[in-house]
């Protein structure tokens, strides 16, 4: 979609985006609106555009891309992902935020290595397997960090209940978050001068 908007000389928009692979996933698949996967990946991109990206910017600039960046991006992910996962497991880790200051930075490394390991397998498995090894070690040392932060009292909690009223309050939370985070005045001002123009061309008035 973003190679298209750029063919085509049209602005990328991320909620576009999304809104459009969802319809064209359930156009093709209706059930897997119930799937829990899909709502998962989906929560999570939205959570990380509605909140996650103009949260890192306001964070960025006080604590740095590293934490800054990890904790928007973070936080956005799990305010929307974190109802789904009381609503579909009753659990909810409260680590997470904490957890992700190590293995975000620590997946730009893994996921290469990880495709390094596919691909060099097919052609030279003994190398392959040594770089494995280490892949496998990493993994396990990122396990035992989010294990350990885990076992932290109130870190991680099962049998959550989501009564309607709770599930209310955490939309609102949700709501006022992303209006909290996302205002920017020039920017609303903009949209709306945009959007109005466009009404009065469609309207025939320009």
């Amino acid at each position: 979609l973003a190679l298209l908007a750029l063919a085509g000389g049209q602005d990328y928009d991320v909620y576009t985006a999304l809104a459009f692979a969802g319809a064209l996933l359930l156009l093709v698949r209706p059930l897997w609106i119930g799937d829990v996967g899909c709502q998962l990946t989906f929560g999570g991109t939205a959570g990380v555009a509605l909140i996650g990206l103009p949260l890192s910017r306001r964070l960025v600039p006080r604590l740095g891309v590293h934490v800054g960046g990890t904790m928007g991006m973070s936080s956005g992910a799990q305010l929307f992902v974190a109802p789904l996962l009381v609503y579909h497991y009753r659990r909810m880790a409260l680590v997470g935020l904490v957890s992700n200051l190590f293995m975000l930075p620590a997946a730009a490394i893994v996921v290469p290595w990880g495709l390094a390991v596919a691909v060099l397998g097919a052609l030279l498995p003994g190398p392959a397997r040594l770089l494995a090894w280490g892949l496998r070690r990493v993994l396990g040392f990122g396990v035992g960090i989010v294990g350990g932060l885990a076992r932290v009292p109130g870190g991680y909690r099962e049998g959550v209940i989501m009564t309607p009223a709770m599930m209310a309050l955490v939309l609102g939370a949700i709501t006022a978050t992303c209006l909290a985070v996302s205002f920017d005045a020039r920017e609303l001002r903009l949209k709306l001068a945009w959007w109005t123009r466009e009404r009065l061309v469609l309207g025939g008035v320009i």
